[in-house]
C-alpha cells in the first residue's frame, strides 16, 4: 500500500439483513483498492496456491464487468431502500419511487455505463492487464428482468389507484406554488375519494361526519394555510396544523390521520420488534407491559436529537424533587496536609496528599434521629455519597453513633 501510495481499505463482510448495503460497501472497498489487492496476490501468488487462483479470477474481464454492472445496478436500489425506510414517506411516494427505478433498469438493460465501455475497449482496469476474451454480458437482462418482476410483485398497487394517490395530500411539498392554477381544485377529488372509501370508520370517529362539510373544510384549511405560511407552508408539519386546527377543521383532519396512518411499508413494524429485542433483554425479564409499552413509544415516537426541544423535560426534572435539585453540584478536589500517627502516639510521617471531599448538606436536628436508616431517608441519596469510600466507612458509621 505504501508502494501506491494508498492507506487501502480491509474487505469487508457482504452477507447479513442489509445485504443491499454490505455488498454495495464490499464492492466499493474491492473497486477502489482493486489495483493494491491484485499486486499484493500477484507478488504471493508463487507461494500460495489460493492466492494465484484468486488473482487469476481478479483479472478476468468477466468478473470486472459484473463487478462494474453490479455496483451500477445497487445504487439505484440503496436509494429506493433508504427512501421506503423513512417515517414521512408516503404510499404515493413510494409507488413514484417505485416506478423510477423501473425505468432507470430498463435503460440499464439496453445501453452499458461509461466504466464498462473502457474496460472492454481497451482490455485493462485501473491500469491493470485484464485477460479472457470479450465477455458475454447477457446475464444483464436476466438480472434487471428479475429484479423488475420482483418489483411488480412488492408493489402490486399502481399510482392510478385514487386512494394510494390521495396520500400526496400529507406531503406539504407536493402542494403547488401558490400562485399556480392547480391551486384551486388541488386535493378536492382526494378528500371526496377518501372519504367515501372510509365513511364507516369516518362514522365511528365523528357520527355526524359529512363528504360535503369535509370538502368545505378542506378548502377553507387550504386556503388559510397558503395565507398563514407562503412559502414556509414546506416546512410546516400536520402535527402543528391539528393542534391549532383540530376544532375548526375536525372531519378533514380525520382525513388526514387516516392518510398519514397508511404504512407504505412494514419497516416501523420490523423496527419496533428490533428495538423490543434491544430493551427487553435476557436480564429484564421481569418489566411489566405498561413500562415495555412508554418504553418503546419514547424509543419509537420522540423526535430526533437535533429537533429535539430539552426544556420542558428539565422543568420537569426540576420541578419533581422534594428537595431542591443543584445541577451544579459537582466534587472538588483540595490538598491538605496529612499526618500518619502510630501507636505509641509519635508522627511517622506527613505529607501533602490530594484528597477528595464533598460537602454534604446535614440537617441540624440530626442528634434527634434515632437510627442511620432514618438518616438515609432523610438525605435520600446524598448521605449514600459519603458511603462510597469503604475506607472509611466504620469511621464515618462511629462518628455519627458518637453524634
Amino acid at each position: 500500500m505504501e508502494a501506491f501510495e494508498d492507506k487501502g481499505l480491509l474487505p469487508t463482510k457482504v452477507t447479513g439483513t442489509r445485504w443491499i448495503g454490505h455488498l454495495a460497501r464490499g464492492l466499493n472497498v474491492l473497486i477502489k483498492t482493486y489495483k493494491i489487492f491484485t499486486a499484493h496476490l500477484s507478488t504471493i501468488s508463487h507461494q500460495n496456491a489460493k492466492a494465484e487462483g484468486i488473482v487469476k479470477i481478479m483479472m478476468s474481464k468477466d468478473l470486472v464487468c459484473f463487478m462494474l454492472f453490479l455496483n451500477e445496478v445497487l445504487d439505484p436500489l440503496i436509494k429506493l431502500s433508504a427512501k421506503l425506510q423513512r417515517p414521512e414517506s408516503t404510499v404515493a411516494e413510494c409507488v413514484v419511487w417505485d416506478e423510477a427505478t423501473k425505468e432507470i433498469f430498463k435503460t440499464m438493460s439496453s445501453s452499458s455505463s461509461e466504466e464498462v465501455k473502457n474496460v472492454l475497449e481497451s482490455g485493462s482496469y485501473q491500469d491493470v492487464k485484464l485477460r479472457g476474451n470479450t465477455p458475454n454480458v447477457a446475464y444483464k437482462k436476466i438480472i434487471i428482468e428479475g429484479f423488475t418482476k420482483a418489483f411488480d410483485h412488492r408493489f402490486e398497487l399502481t399510482e392510478h389507484n385514487s386512494v394510494i394517490a390521495a396520500t400526496r395530500l400529507v406531503h406539504f411539498k407536493s402542494w403547488p406554488a401558490h400562485d399556480s392554477p392547480d391551486l384551486k381544485d388541488f386535493g378536492d377529488d382526494s378528500i371526496k375519494i377518501v372519504g367515501n372509501h372510509y365513511l364507516g370508520t369516518l362514522m365511528e370517529m365523528l357520527p355526524d361526519f359529512d363528504v360535503e362539510e369535509s370538502l368545505r373544510q378542506w378548502r377553507f384549511l387550504k386556503n388559510l394555510l397558503y395565507k398563514r405560511y407562503s412559502g414556509e407552508l414546506h416546512k410546516k408539519s400536520w402535527a402543528d396544523v391539528y393542534n391549532q386546527y383540530v376544532e375548526d377543521f375536525p372531519f378533514v383532519l380525520k382525513i388526514i390521520d387516516i392518510l398519514i396512518s397508511i404504512p407504505p411499508t412494514s419497516v416501523s413494524c420490523e423496527t419496533t420488534f428490533s428495538q423490543l429485542k434491544l430493551i427487553k433483554t435476557c436480564r429484564r425479564t421481569k418489566l411489566k407491559s405498561e413500562t415495555l409499552n412508554d418504553i418503546l413509544i419514547l424509543k419509537m415516537e420522540s423526535p430526533k436529537v437535533e429537533d429535539f426541544n430539552p426544556d420542558d423535560a428539565i422543568d420537569v426534572w426540576t420541578e419533581s424533587s422534594a428537595r431542591p435539585r443543584r445541577p451544579t453540584y459537582k466534587r472538588r478536589k483540595v490538598n491538605q496536609d496529612t499526618e500518619i500517627v502510630t501507636d505509641n502516639g509519635s508522627e511517622s510521617e506527613s505529607g501533602n496528599e490530594e484528597t477528595e471531599i464533598e460537602e454534604v448538606e446535614v440537617d441540624e436536628d440530626i442528634n434527634e434521629i434515632e437510627n442511620l436508616f432514618d438518616l438515609a431517608e432523610k438525605e435520600n441519596d446524598e448521605f449514600c455519597e459519603d458511603f462510597v469510600r469503604e475506607d472509611v466507612n466504620w469511621d464515618n458509621l462511629f462518628e455519627y453513633a458518637r453524634e
